[in-house]
C-alpha cells in the first residue's frame, strides 16, 4: 500500500519549543507509570491505547488490590485493580498518575484538518484524512523530533473522482519550520539509530 503521510523533522519554532515540552510530559508520565508498577513488584505495565496505566504484568504472589481475570484469553498474563472495595487504594493510586500528553494536541498545533469536506448543491459528505490507527503523531529518533502527519491530497483526489463537480475543502501542507522527508529516509533514520544505540551498548 503506497504510503499517504508526511514525515517532518522539526526545525524551528514554535514546533521544537512545543516539542520539547510535550516530551517532557511523556517522559515524566511513563516514568511515574513504571515506578507504580515497581512499587508493587511487577517488572512493568500493560497501556491503554491513550498510553494511560491500565494493568500490571503478571506478579506471583498477586500484590493486594489486583486480580486476575480469565477472560478473555489474551489478558490472563496481566493483573487488573480487584473489583470493588478491594482495588479501591489501586485505582486511587492510578488516578494520580500523572496524565500523558495527546497526539491530538500536535495535529491542533499544525492545523491539521481531520476530514475532507465536500459540497455538491443539495448534497454534503465527509471523508476521514488518514484514520484512528494513522493520526497525527509526534515522536522522537535520539534528539530529532518527527512528526507523522496523513497527507489529505490522496482523500482529496478520491473525493473528486466520486463527487467531479463538488467542492471540496481539506487541503493542508506542511507549514515552515518542518521539513519533509521520504518514508524511506525516515525508515532509514530509525535503522541507522537502532545500530548506532545497539553498537554503545556492545
Amino acid at each position: 500500500m503506497t504510503d499517504e503521510n508526511f514525515y517532518l523533522v522539526v526545525e524551528a519554532e514554535p514546533y521544537m519549543s512545543f516539542c520539547h515540552e510535550w516530551r517532557a510530559r511523556f517522559d515524566a508520565a511513563r516514568k511515574a507509570a513504571w515506578e507504580l508498577a515497581k512499587s508493587y513488584g511487577a517488572s512493568g505495565y500493560f497501556p491503554g491505547f491513550d498510553k494511560e496505566f491500565r494493568a500490571l504484568t503478571m506478579v506471583d504472589p498477586i500484590p493486594e488490590g489486583w486480580e486476575r481475570r480469565k477472560r478473555p484469553a489474551a489478558i490472563r498474563d496481566r493483573l487488573f485493580p480487584a473489583k470493588g472495595k478491594a482495588g479501591d487504594a489501586v485505582r486511587s493510586a492510578i488516578a494520580g498518575l500523572p496524565s500523558f500528553p495527546r497526539q491530538e494536541e500536535v495535529r491542533d498545533l499544525l492545523n491539521h484538518p481531520c476530514m475532507v469536506e465536500y459540497r455538491d448543491g443539495d448534497r454534503w459528505g465527509v471523508a476521514c484524512i488518514g484514520s484512528a490507527l494513522n493520526p497525527v503523531y509526534l515522536g522522537w529518533i535520539g534528539d530529532t523530533f518527527i512528526i507523522r502527519a496523513p497527507d489529505p491530497a490522496p482523500d482529496i483526489a478520491r473525493t473528486k473522482e466520486r463527487h467531479p463537480t463538488a467542492t471540496i475543502t481539506g487541503a493542508w501542507a506542511p507549514p515552515a519550520g518542518l521539513r519533509s522527508i521520504s518514508a524511506a529516509r525516515y525508515e532509514l533514520m530509525l535503522a541507522e539509530h537502532a545500530v548506532q544505540t545497539e553498537e554503545r551498548g556492545a
